[in-house]
């Protein structure tokens, strides 16, 4: 059965009007107290505590690089460690997390709210974060704020909305080396389902779509001044390097379905090419996709042996020929009403199916009817 979110931010006030100071302030959860995040443990065993503590800020950024520039495979023992943490005290096999350390070189540089997000959200329940802080367009911006960024697992808020960290002039870089810095754990998931395809994608830096989403590791919604002008959100794809893979719009309604989807299974390629289609113009920003693509094999043929050949058209965006690229697969539209109607009908008979096994079961062993007949004297004569 597909499921739908929408019209539920109707019933729930909109978080925008909460104080950034109350969002941040919130507790940690159990899964991201200190040095239950990976990162939190190579940051207090590569920190260098003889240095001047007025160098924190920057040692903190060198840390963050040199971490996120690891092999996924180079970080698994950090990983190992902190889910051990997690179940168990620490045993005195990290003498670093100790009070001292933790509040020089863990503390001071995230906020509790960004350890939650940057650890617990997902595909499905993706980071919000507000880039434009015009008070011109405050009426607008609060519009906007989606109904699942208003709470997920009791008091944690998914929107970060704070203009004293991230009023960054409009600029989706800048947000993204703020959020590398501060979050380094939100493209750093433990993923076992590791894609056979995925070192390949990376070692080729193919562009197409499929390829770009075998990269993807997650994804944060924002909003600047062109977003909330055209009443669109925007979605930067990340790697688990945390690099840009692709910035994508798409419309309010559009989101809430595309996260209820990812939690079925969706995949980035699926998303953009279902819901990511709005955005026309060349973002001009860096990412893996190259802009000045033409869109794959057709274009080489006109150019080869004629002279340079006229792009079907031009300025085509980075989403324009990724998309271009995969279209030529035929995959499989998990949107399409065909679809839906056909995975609603598959639902549907499974069910059935497993009813009438139970039913059967239950016969066969005396569950459904007493003996000789009578009614069974626990489950009555409707059982089933």
């Amino acid at each position: 059965m597909i499921l739908c979110s929408a019209n539920i931010h109707r019933l729930i006030p909109s978080p925008a009007a909460i104080p950034s100071t109350m969002v941040r302030e919130r507790k940690l959860k159990k899964e991201t107290q200190f040095g239950r995040i990976p990162f939190d443990l190579y940051a207090l065993e590569k920190w260098d505590y003889d240095a001047p503590i007025d160098s924190d800020g920057d040692q903190w950024k060198t840390l963050v690089k040199s971490y996120l520039s690891l092999p996924r495979i180079q970080r698994r023992p950090y990983h190992e460690k902190a889910n051990l943490f997690k179940t168990q005290k620490n045993d005195g096999s990290q003498p670093n997390l100790v009070r001292e350390k933790i509040n020089r070189v863990l503390r001071p540089f995230q906020t509790n709210n960004e350890r939650n997000l940057s650890e617990l959200c997902s595909s499905s329940n993706p980071v919000w974060v507000r880039l434009c802080y015009d008070k011109a367009l405050e009426s607008r911006y609060i519009e906007m704020v989606p109904s699942f960024d208003a709470h997920i697992n009791t008091d944690m808020m998914r929107i970060l909305d704070d203009k004293e960290l991230y009023d960054l002039d409009d600029d989706p870089e800048r947000l993204r080396l703020k959020l590398l810095e501060r979050m380094p754990g939100y493209c750093d998931k433990d993923r076992s389902d590791y894609q056979a395809n995925q070192g390949r994608s990376q070692r080729q830096n193919l562009q197409d779509l499929e390829s770009l989403g075998d990269r993807m590791s997650s994804y944060f919604c924002f909003v600047d001044r062109e977003a909330i002008e055209q009443d669109l959100y925007k979605i930067m794809w990340l790697d688990s390097y945390e690099n840009c893979l692709l910035i994508t719009k798409i419309t309010p309604d559009e989101l809430e379905d595309m996260t209820v989807m990812f939690g079925e299974g969706f995949s980035m390629e699926e998303a953009v090419e279902s819901y990511g289609l709005h955005d026309s113009d060349n973002e001009g920003g860096e990412s893996a996709a190259d802009s000045d693509s033409e869109g794959g094999d057709e274009g080489k043929e006109e150019h080869e042996g004629s002279g340079p050949a006229e792009p079907k058209r031009k300025c085509m965006s980075a989403v324009d020929a990724a998309v271009e690229a995969s279209r030529k697969r035929g995959r499989i539209n998990k949107t399409s009403p065909e679809y839906k109607a056909g995975y609603k009908a598959g639902c549907d008979a499974g069910a059935a199916s497993m009813i009438a096994a139970a039913q059967d079961i239950a016969y066969d062993t005396g569950y459904a009817d007493g003996k000789n007949g009578r009614p069974h004297r626990k489950y009555g004569p409707n059982f089933m």
